[in-house]
């Protein structure tokens, strides 16, 4: 089966975030310019299928700062981590305000090959407070044929 990327979406709050987006100089380069202090981190990582609207896979509240403190935690998490990040920037909590340099490197890898052919997005949502609003959420679509 073959997984092709379709799109990807960036979204932002502009309370802690002012952009987050395609770093205008670079094909694959995201450019964040965090505004306000993230003393915590917590992610909501979820799986859809687009047709059924159905949640495949989801995470919610998941602790980023013990990821970042220790990447070891799961290995599926540092792939992606590995594929947004790269060898830009090193993350750690708190994270302080400043411009982060990211990278789309959204593979089709990162796409589990267990999901049935269709059409999939995947969406990470960082967020600053446990069960709060997000302040930064990258969409990535996905289609399996």
């Amino acid at each position: 089966m073959k997984t092709t990327l379709l799109s990807t979406e960036f979204n932002y709050d502009g309370n802690y975030v002012e952009y987050f987006g395609l770093d205008p100089g670079k094909s694959k380069g995201v450019l964040g310019n965090l505004t306000k202090p993230m003393t915590k981190i917590f992610m909501d990582i979820r799986v859809v299928n687009e047709v059924m609207q159905r949640v495949v896979y989801k995470i919610d509240n998941f602790d980023g700062c013990a990821f970042l403190n220790n990447r070891v935690i799961s290995r599926i998490f540092s792939r992606w981590y590995e594929a947004i990040v790269g060898n830009t920037t090193h993350f750690k909590c708190p994270v302080r305000p400043g411009i982060y340099y990211l990278e789309n490197g959204a593979t089709t890898g990162l796409v589990s090959q267990y999901l049935p052919a269709g059409t999939f997005h995947v969406s990470v949502r960082v967020k600053p407070i446990y069960g709060g609003p997000f302040a930064i959420e990258i969409i990535w679509r996905y289609m399996r044929k």
